[in-house]
């Protein structure tokens, strides 16, 4: 399975990045700098900070594109995923500051990182396209910094697109990876113990 081209994902995306948009930056800017967390939020450590985003961002997006046709949401085994025209799939996350999601390495962790969808399980999933879209907050953690889309294979990304701002330009990262190089069909095995903490949606939005 070769990479989608970042030109191809702009132009699937290009009616409906505006509205991601929105729901991201209102959702993460309410939590962080709204009325309602604003006496409880320094209680909270960043995993936890992450899970209330998740959850905000989750029901902002479902409601945003409940009337949208070409729009659904898949949720199973603590993963949520939104499908544009059965040919994209996002998956949302806090980033870290090289552009990618953190988490314990499960094996779903895994078969996502390594756009393997056949490993999850998931009923009428694409069978390629999977896409990270997640944000960083600002210096002082008063709202969103940044927002990118990803696509990640393993512990790299091929390209980023930067959706920051109204004007979404970014460089394309090279894809360090052999061209004939595919996610694996097999089940991918973990070595070593995980030092991480948490379970998957530590790192999700």
């Amino acid at each position: 399975m070769d990479p989608i081209r970042k030109a191809d994902a702009q132009e699937l995306l290009k009616p409906y990045i505006d509205r991601l948009h929105k729901v991201i930056v209102g959702k993460i800017n309410y939590y962080f700098s709204g009325p309602a967390y604003s006496g409880v939020r320094h209680e909270h450590s960043s995993r936890s900070d992450a899970s209330i985003c998740h959850d905000l961002i989750k029901k902002g997006l479902e409601a945003e594109f409940e009337e949208t046709s070409s729009v659904r949401f898949t949720k199973k085994r603590g993963l949520f995923i939104m499908v544009i025209k059965d040919t994209i799939v996002l998956r949302f996350n806090k980033f870290n500051k090289k552009l990618l999601s953190g988490g314990i390495n499960t094996q779903q962790a895994m078969s996502l990182n390594l756009q393997d969808l056949t490993q999850l399980e998931l009923d009428g999933m694409p069978p390629d396209a999977l896409l990270h879209v997640g944000y960083i907050p600002n210096a002082l953690e008063t709202g969103v910094g940044q927002i990118h889309v990803a696509y990640r294979y393993g512990n790299d990304n091929v390209w980023t697109w930067d959706i920051t701002s109204t004007e979404y330009v970014s460089d394309v990262l090279p894809f360090t990876g052999s061209a004939k190089e595919k996610p694996s069909r097999r089940k991918p095995k973990i070595k070593g113990k995980d030092k991480n903490v948490g379970d998957i949606n530590a790192g999700d939005i």
